[in-house]
């Protein structure tokens, strides 16, 4: 158990980084976004709740998985609970085909989003084929790398 014990409190180390850092960031687009004379008007004020919002949520994950994290870490019970759901195989799995089903469901959804917006508007249809190209060079290049280590 102490060889889970070391990687999960690299992990834990990690996540309040990143949390502090997700704090610093949504105090910075709030004073930026609140004090700041804007020529938008409205819709800069979307754009900033908007970013205050994701932001705000991924601070929350990160202060659950840090909660979860100190749990398992001062509880050896939760921290074998822990190590067995993580390295469960029945689980990889399920979360393996789930991926690659939602991967295919994205790569058609933005392909076929891509093509009806070519009829309307060009910015958008270039920036969705650019997340297409995108996601489908990530996919094999992440591909390749996984079949290599292999």
């Amino acid at each position: 158990m102490e060889n889970y014990r070391k990687p999960l409190k690299r992990s834990t180390l990690l996540n309040a980084v990143f949390c502090l850092i997700t704090a610093v960031v949504i105090g910075l687009l709030t004073w930026y976004y609140r004090f700041q004379d804007h020529q938008f008007g409205h819709l800069h004020e979307f754009f900033g709740g908007f970013q205050t919002g994701i932001g705000s949520g991924l601070l929350l994950l990160l202060i659950i998985s840090l909660i979860n994290n100190f749990r398992a870490l001062s509880n050896e019970a939760k921290l074998k609970e822990m190590y067995i759901l993580e390295n469960d195989e029945r689980e990889k799995l399920m979360w393996l085909k789930t991926g690659l089903a939602c991967l295919r469901i994205f790569i058609f959804s933005i392909a076929l989003a891509a093509f009806a917006s070519g009829f309307f508007n060009e910015v958008v249809f270039i920036t969705l084929s650019a997340v297409l190209f995108f996601m489908l060079i990530t996919f094999v290049l992440v591909r390749f790398y996984v079949f290599s280590r292999n």
